[in-house]
This record gives C-alpha cells, sequence and structure tokens, in this order.
C-alpha cells in the first residue's frame, strides 16, 4: 500500500534502517526508561505515520496538486512527506517559547529518544533549521505555507 511504500522511505530517509539490528533490539536505553529501541522505534514510527497522514492532507490544499494522477501524488507524498514533516515541526518549534519539537501527530522529539534511535544528529539538524526559519519566515504563515508547498513538489531527477 502506499502508506507502506511511505514508511519504508521515512525510515529510510530518518537512517533507521542502517543498523536494523542495532536500532531494534529490545535492550533497554541508556535514559533508563525501560523502553526498548524497538518500542521506541515502533512508537515513532507511528508518529511518523501520522503526520505524513497531515502532510498529506495538506498536500490537497496545495494548487493544482488535486489535478495530478494518483500515482503521481502518491510518488510526490512517499518521496517529499518527511521534508514537510520536518519544516511543520521546525516552524512550529519557532511559535513555541520552549523551542520543544513535536511532530503533527503530538509526538515530541526529546532528545534521549532520539539518542536511543541514534537520531540525535537529526535534532540539532532540526535546531538549524527552526532558527533559520525564526529569522527568515518569523511569522508569515503565507511564506511558510510557499516553502512547504515547494518541499513537496520539489522534482530531482535523482529520485
Amino acid at each position: 500500500t502506499a502508506m507502506t511504500a511511505t514508511m519504508l522511505c521515512v525510515i529510510s530517509s530518518a537512517n533507521l534502517s542502517c543498523e536494523p539490528v542495532l536500532l531494534l533490539s529490545a535492550q533497554p536505553d541508556a535514559s533508563g526508561s525501560g523502553l526498548g529501541c524497538d518500542l521506541l522505534a515502533a512508537e515513532f514510527g507511528s508518529a511518523l505515520a501520522a503526520s505524513l497522514d497531515v502532510a498529506e492532507q495538506f498536500a490537497g490544499q496545495v494548487p493544482g496538486f488535486g489535478d495530478l494522477p494518483l500515482a503521481d501524488q502518491s510518488a510526490l507524498i512517499v518521496c517529499h512527506g518527511l521534508d514537510v514533516v520536518v519544516a511543520r515541526a521546525a516552524y512550529r518549534a519557532t511559535q513555541l517559547s520552549d523551542q520543544e519539537f513535536v511532530l503533527d501527530s503530538g509526538y515530541p522529539l526529546l532528545p534521549w529518544k532520539l539518542s536511543s534511535l541514534r537520531l540525535l544528529d537529526w535534532l540539532e539538524s532540526l535546531r538549524g533549521l527552526s532558527s533559520l526559519m525564526a529569522n527568515v519566515i518569523r511569522d508569515d504563515k503565507q511564506a511558510f505555507g510557499g516553502l512547504a508547498a515547494s518541499l513537496l513538489l520539489f522534482f530531482n531527477p535523482q529520485e
């Protein structure tokens, strides 16, 4: 299904597939929370899937997106949905005083969780993107909407 393909793309994009044996082991994480990496990976995957559903709803509002053949719409969501999810989390953080990153699904990107999944460097990149958005876009929702639409429709012939 499209959602399965989307999740495979997201997991690949998020580098969760680099070391599946290590990332999905049943060992507890270093935070002492008792949550193993397998549970964290499943939780993170579910949160990303829910956030991708929001990105898909957003895509339906982009002028002309609905005119594309369904196969093309699905391909764009699969390939660029994560870009939109990340941009939305970064933009949302510019609106919050505590700079916490939260996915559209409500899942907080807490450092200890991302560290357990070996995605802590992703959080640092997200902080940089959020800072850039705060300086460039500020509170301009229309500018952000244009940026998100551009991310969704960006064509890369190598994909």
